[in-house]
């Protein structure tokens, strides 16, 4: 049987591992529930970074093209 602990400790991510262990889940089941969301919260962060830095791109290109 998977426990709280032992999951946590197979995260293979130590910064997620960190943050959940901080959390301090009571269960195996609220553990789950903050692993994923954090990888959501992780995942939007990517993909705004990712806009960001198109965003950055074009605004550059543009200025040049002045």
């Amino acid at each position: 049987m998977l426990n709280k602990d032992h999951f946590i400790d197979t995260l293979a991510i130590s910064d997620i591992r960190l943050r959940i262990k901080q959390a301090m889940s009571k269960n195996l089941n609220k553990a789950v529930q903050n692993v994923i969301e954090l990888e959501a919260f992780l995942k939007t962060e990517q993909r705004l970074s990712s806009v960001n830095s198109s965003l950055k791109a074009v605004e550059q290109e543009t200025t040049r093209g002045e």
